[in-house]
């Protein structure tokens, strides 16, 4: 067999050969179409159903020997221009669609898109040319010249997208050069072989040959990039499963907190207190005539004070993360405090519960308690002003009373003002604190959401 593929039996067997090549290929990513949807791979069907017609066109003579009547080389000339010109626009679509080049680099995508409309457009003035009879040497060298311009801009914009592009897209971009090297031995032979000059390999064997590479390396490529997407996902999966795994622990955590403090409320407060009420309860009454009311209020108030630390005990092990609602704890609180005094309060918000996590509604709520704990201790404030909104993936609380103010500087001595820091600080928020004397107490956090 003539590897030059200059016999008519070596190019009907590697006619044969190709195409069956290309088939084969095309059936592999109709079959990836169906899967996936992407257009990208409607535009490599084009593309290869263009080449097989392509090849059938420059070697019909093999397998048809009587043309169809009205035949001419007007025909055949149209045919032998356009078919490589609407695959290389086939093409261009694909890898343009494929590198995702509207998102990634917009400006190229403008530009990739300028050469296939100047390919189109080509390809319909090339009737206008057949009709007015230009001579068939003119007609190739024109070719030629639109050839070369293409050529000239893929390499161009191919160098541009190299430096950007993804690993596993450089496939393409290796497939694209595979089409620009065959294409150039291709249209010179070709362009010898019409001047009458003798070649020693056929001038289309380049060109098919790298067709065929650029074939293996599209599969070869969609390979690769399956690997990858595998290969991501199972770290994605790893990474979910250590997430799920931390949120575990830190249920485990919270529980074994939970449970801690339980148990000191009951083995150390609560036992104290009961011995204290024992110890009251058991004074001589008759000798503390005088005394009487502050030790009957006494024991009453540790009763009391025994009751609520085992009803903080119950609350503590009914509590779970998802039944802290910061909303409605800060609602309850208000009620309860509104019929005690004579503060206006006013609250505001805007919050889905599920935007913070669960240590940030439990830092939220204790943050809000402490503030206004102060303001009843120490401010004289008549108005209370809460504001709790989610905006823009940031939770941001204000809060404001227009009390007695402070001295900022003294303040920062106080536990009160360091707690609220510290969780500000654990939530990797922000806080700002304005206050003088006499002028009002407000507080600013912002911490984002998670």
């Amino acid at each position: 067999m003539d590897l030059n593929f200059l016999t008519k039996e070596s190019q009907y067997y590697g006619v044969y050969l190709f195409v069956a090549i290309v088939l084969f290929q095309m059936v592999f990513i109709f079959i990836q179409w169906l899967i996936y949807k992407r257009v990208d791979y409607l535009f490599y069907i084009g593309y290869m159903i263009s080449i097989v017609l392509y090849a059938f066109s420059l070697y019909k003579h093999l397998f048809i020997q009587e043309f169809p009547e009205g035949y001419s080389a007007a025909i055949e000339t149209f045919l032998k221009q356009s078919l490589p010109l609407i695959s290389i626009t086939l093409y261009s679509g694909f890898q343009r669609h494929f590198l995702e080049l509207k998102t990634s680099s917009p400006l190229l995508n403008t530009r990739v898109k300028w050469i296939e409309r100047f390919l189109i457009a080509f390809c319909c003035f090339l009737p206008v040319l057949l009709f007015f009879e230009v001579e068939r040497i003119y007609m190739l060298q024109i070719f030629i010249v639109v050839c070369c311009i293409v050529i000239a801009a893929l390499v161009l914009i191919i160098r541009r997208v190299l430096k950007a592009c993804l690993p596993f897209q450089r496939f393409a971009i290796a497939g694209a050069l595979f089409i620009i090297v065959g294409s150039i031995p291709t249209i010179i032979l070709g362009f010898y072989e019409d001047r009458g000059y003798e070649v020693a390999v056929n001038p289309h064997l380049p060109l098919m040959i790298c067709v065929i590479l650029e074939l293996l390396t599209f599969t070869t490529g969609l390979t690769l990039k399956s690997y990858y997407i595998e290969k991501e996902k199972r770290v994605l999966e790893k990474a979910i499963a250590i997430q799920n795994n931390n949120q575990k622990q830190t249920e485990i955590e919270y529980l074994k907190m939970r449970n801690n403090v339980s148990r000191k409320l009951h083995d150390s407060l609560g036992a104290e207190l009961s011995i204290a009420k024992m110890m009251l309860s058991t004074l001589p009454k008759e000798k503390a005539e005088t005394n009487k009311k502050t030790l009957s209020d006494s024991i009453k108030l540790i009763g009391n004070s025994i009751e609520k630390v085992y009803d903080l005990m119950s609350d503590v092990n009914k509590i779970t993360p998802e039944e802290i609602n910061v909303i409605s704890s800060i609602q309850t609180l208000i009620q309860n405090l509104e019929p005690l005094n004579n503060i206006k309060w006013n609250f505001d918000y805007k919050l889905e519960e599920e935007c913070l996590s669960f240590v940030k509604r439990q830092h939220v709520l204790l943050i809000i308690k402490e503030l206004i704990n102060n303001t009843l201790k120490y401010a004289s404030a008549t108005t209370i002003s809460i504001s709790i909104r989610h905006e823009f993936k940031t939770v941001n609380i204000f809060y404001h009373d227009n009390g007695s103010g402070t001295d900022l500087d003294k303040l920062s001595k106080g536990n009160g003002l360091k707690n609220i820091k510290e969780r500000v600080t654990e939530m990797d928020g922000q806080m700002h604190v304005y206050s003088t004397p006499n002028d009002g107490f407000t507080v600013q956090i912002n911490i984002s959401e998670t």
